[in-house]
């Protein structure tokens, strides 16, 4: 479609007589744009021709080969591996679809990703062959959700979050105990990192062109890891998902980076105060959720998420004093899996205590690290979990 677009100056947060000044100098061209009879073009709009691009061959040094590739904007800023024909071959080799099988359309850009192109970016990435179909999932799952969408394009700064559940977690070497989230595993490492490359050349992410984060996400580099489904005294994450325990599973969140708490009260404490009212991933130390078995009876990982939930309350006052209460929140209210509708009646007191999530089901307990430290929790502000299959990919 061949849309007309109006610029104004941003953020557009002003109201009353400031916003009608700040729009002021735009009126013109929004009526215009409205009013305007439509253009023959615009009558008739045409399927976008994008030009496949031949195969690029460069010869050169290591360094030489980075220089060529960053200057491209090829790469995260960091050093890569060359995508040799030899290295992209060998790293189809882990998967049995064809490498022009298009996976779908990439963000921001929405540009066909193939198989060939995630195989391309996994080389780039450090990845090993035998990471490919938790790659080629990754991809399956970002397309999958449309928020994630946003999410590479907002001015806000977000990142993501993968998950691996099942057999294929060991088999590749994830860590999921001891500083699971940190330095020092390849797997985990090359896997978030791919994810990030897929979208800078596969879906066209440039910093300053459409990716405006204004002060960017750690999270947004790429981060892999697996749940510990050994020392978790819980069902794994991806059977609450719906999946059987022997299935190999890739689970992505999208949102912000969370925050480190030493003791499982102050978990509430923390949700209380979440600017999008949405959801949080709880990631919890084994230790940690072993004591809660034993010492709060909380046989039922699903008794312990809706305890946080009934625990996690606010004034309605409070609640709605979120950035994101009039554009996100409010305009929800009452439709399934949002808050009721209730939330907005304006007889309601403003002292009136009311649950900050919309349900238990949108505070997932993850059981990852190891029995260092019995405290360690950490909350991220992220939700939309989108769950696929990995061993469709081998």
């Amino acid at each position: 479609m061949n849309l007309r677009s109006v610029f104004t100056s941003f953020p557009f947060d002003q109201t009353g007589a400031a916003a009608r000044e700040k729009a002021r100098p735009i009126m013109d061209e929004l009526i215009s744009g409205l009013t305007a009879p439509l253009t023959e073009i615009e009558k008739s709009p045409g399927p976008k021709e994008v030009e496949k691009l031949p195969g690029l061959f460069f010869r050169g040094t290591l360094k030489e080969v980075n220089r060529f590739f960053y200057n491209r904007r090829w790469t995260d800023g960091l050093p890569v591996i060359p995508p040799t024909e030899e290295a992209v071959k060998e790293m189809l080799t882990s998967t049995s679809h064809s490498p022009d099988e298009v996976i779908g359309l990439i963000p921001p850009e929405s540009w066909e990703a193939t198989v060939e192109g995630v195989a391309i970016n996994g080389v780039m990435a450090g990845c090993k062959p035998e990471h490919m179909p938790v790659l080629l999932a990754t991809m399956e799952a970002f397309i999958s959700e449309i928020m994630f969408y946003n999410y590479v394009r907002s001015a806000g700064s977000y990142g993501f979050l993968q998950i691996v559940n099942g057999p294929i977690a060991g088999q590749i070497g994830m860590n999921s105990g001891i500083n699971a989230l940190g330095p020092g595993c390849t797997a985990n490492a090359c896997i978030g990192r791919a994810f990030r490359l897929c979208i800078i050349n596969l879906g066209g992410s440039v910093p300053g062109v459409n990716l405006m984060a204004s002060q960017g996400n750690i999270a947004a580099r790429g981060v892999a890891l697996a749940e510990n489904e050994k020392a978790s005294p819980w069902e794994p994450y991806h059977v609450t998902r719906g999946f059987k325990a022997e299935e190999s599973v890739l689970t992505m969140f999208g949102g912000e980076a969370g925050f480190q708490n030493q003791s499982f009260h102050d978990i509430t404490k923390v949700l209380k105060i979440s600017k999008h009212r949405n959801a949080g991933v709880i990631l919890m130390s084994p230790l940690s959720a072993r004591l809660l078995v034993e010492q709060q009876g909380f046989t039922i990982k699903r008794a312990l998420q809706e305890w946080l939930w009934d625990n996690t309350k606010t004034s309605i006052k409070e609640w709605r004093d979120s950035v994101f209460y009039k554009n996100s929140l409010m305009p929800n209210l009452g439709k399934p899996g949002n808050h009721p509708a209730w939330y907005a009646d304006p007889e309601l007191p403003l002292d009136t205590m009311v649950h900050v999530f919309p349900g238990p089901d949108r505070l997932p307990v993850i059981v990852v690290g190891n029995e260092t430290d019995g405290s360690e929790c950490q909350i991220w502000e992220m939700g939309n979990p989108c769950s696929v299959s990995i061993d469709k990919w081998r």
